[in-house]
């Protein structure tokens, strides 16, 4: 059975490695994570700028009102439907192609070509539909209720690395294998993930910086070995 203290000092070992290139694809994964956000100052100008207009005109406020509230209703419709297109079809499968990166670091110099796995490995679109359920089944459990919302984050946290190491496997086998992987593995990866919240006070502390540049490459390491420990320990 794994501890904690094994697969950090491994994953500590394998990020310092390979240290500015694990940086980068933290950097990476920290972008894709806060995806969907950056839109609101857009809007925030938008709105103060026809506020102004409105204000000039003096004319029939009513009907200036709904013309400017339709305006930004279409704006925020037209971003929230890019962000997911640009979430769906590129952000995801970085996602994965960083996570295969991490994954391969921990058995030799992890290559920033891997990046691009999910893109030119055959199975582009299993991919896409794959990330975009786990998001889709994860939104919804955490809606009905937020601790079998969590429970489920971590039956899925797998899935990225899978997707990149199993080409060939469909949608549903991924799901079934992370579930397999997770099995009776949840809480200690919860902890595992506890174990670091010092290192997110620290980065807070010094305006991301600490995390930056060490708690999240160093957390993603780790996370790497947990991933081929389970696989070695369930025999996948």
């Amino acid at each position: 059975m794994w501890t904690i203290s094994e697969l950090k000092e491994r994953g500590k070992i394998g990020f310092k490695a390979n240290y500015w290139k694990c940086v980068l694809v933290g950097v990476i994964l920290g972008v894709v994570a806060a995806s969907g956000g950056g839109a609101a100052g857009s809007s925030n100008m938008v709105r103060q700028n026809s506020g102004n207009r409105i204000g000039e005109t003096g004319g029939n406020f009513t009907s200036a009102f709904f013309v400017f509230l339709a305006a930004i209703m279409g704006i925020a419709l037209i971003v929230a439907i890019v962000s997911v297109l640009i979430r769906l079809f590129i952000l995801a499968p970085l996602e994965v192609g960083c996570k295969f990166f991490f994954s391969e670091n921990t058995q030799t110099i992890g290559d920033l070509r891997c990046l691009g796995a999910a893109f030119d490995n055959g199975n582009y679109w299993t991919v896409v539909k794959t990330m975009f359920l786990k998001g889709l089944f994860q939104v919804l459990w955490t809606f009905l209720f937020i601790i079998p919302g969590i429970i489920k984050a971590y039956e899925y946290s797998m899935i990225p690395y899978l997707l990149a190491d199993e080409p060939d496997m469909s949608s549903e086998e991924i799901f079934a294998v992370s579930r397999e992987l997770m099995d009776g593995n949840k809480m200690h990866a919860f902890l595992l993930d506890l174990s670091f919240i010092g290192w997110k006070i620290l980065g807070a502390m010094t305006c991301g910086l600490v995390w930056v540049f060490y708690g999240k490459p160093y957390e993603e390491a780790t996370d790497a070995e947990l991933y081929q420990e389970l696989r070695q320990e369930k025999g996948i």
